[in-house]
């Protein structure tokens, strides 16, 4: 008998512990970001000196969920024509920075 007690003791923190966790994940911002990819919300950086008809290219997100939390994938610019981009890098392992849209000259370029 008692330690069907203590069981029902514990089973209010441990669900409040678990959805507390699942949604700290599920709303993280991820800085200024789109989660949800949408053109035009998106403002892209200019590469192109302000060239008419300039291509625009856009990185999209993947957005999947497993064990009920929602995730998302970000792919993002950071290098173009081997030339680091301002503010794009890995400063550590969950700090990533890069571009989602870019505004580039007509031509072939490299995208990293």
């Amino acid at each position: 008998m008692r330690s069907s007690s203590f069981l029902s003791y514990l089973k209010l923190p441990a669900v409040l512990l678990i959805t507390c966790l699942t949604t700290a994940c599920s709303n993280y911002h991820y800085k200024d970001y789109q989660g949800d990819w949408m053109p035009d919300l998106m403002t892209p950086y200019d590469l192109s000196n302000d060239t008419a008809n300039a291509p625009v290219v856009y990185f999209a997100t993947t957005r999947f969920r497993g064990l009920g939390i929602k995730f998302h994938r970000l792919l993002l610019a950071t290098h173009v024509d081997d030339q680091l981009l301002e503010g794009a890098g890995r400063r550590s392992i969950l700090d990533v920075s890069g571009k989602q849209a870019l505004r580039l000259t007509p031509g072939k370029h490299s995208l990293s």
